[in-house]
């Protein structure tokens, strides 16, 4: 479970206990994992839902302000696992890290989906190098009928 209490970002494991009520559920608790000390804040406020974690809560999205580049980073290590190419996600000033983070899909544990303003949809997978490292490789893309870029294009 994820927790998000104003700056602070905390990730919860659910123990199952042997304790069984009278209607077959069992007890459930939840075990503090770790406090999430670089959160992207930023990114996070454009919505409540929990678009910047995978599934698994394995990976999350960020933004390397002095690389000038989104990263996917390890939830646990918090390293950089890999870099997103500027050719999927661009970013030309501070203002446009909401705008195109928001346009950020994860797929499943290791696939995420990302929009341009133009309409190009690419779904993009997530390859482990070795244990610490990743590389971000396009898998697949599409035109988007019908987008509404105006409301790509504006920051709530």
């Amino acid at each position: 479970m994820l927790e998000r209490q104003q700056e602070d970002v905390f990730l919860y494991e659910k123990i199952m206990s042997g304790t069984t009520f009278a209607n077959d559920s069992k007890e459930v608790t939840w075990k503090l994992k770790m406090k999430i000390l670089r959160f992207p804040t930023d990114l996070a406020n454009v919505t409540f839902v929990n678009y910047l974690f995978s599934p698994n809560f394995k990976y999350y999205l960020d933004f390397n302000k002095k690389k000038k580049v989104f990263v996917i980073k390890d939830t646990f290590t918090q390293a950089d696992y890999c870099e997103i190419s500027n050719g999927l996600m661009n970013v030309k000033d501070d203002k446009d890290i909401v705008l195109v983070g928001k346009k950020f899909q994860w797929i499943s544990n290791n696939t995420f989906r990302v929009i341009n303003n133009y309409g190009t949809e690419k779904t993009v997978k997530i390859e482990p190098i070795d244990e610490f490292k990743g590389k971000c490789t396009q898998i697949s893309h599409c035109s988007v009928p019908m987008l509404n870029i105006k409301y790509l294009s504006k920051i709530d």
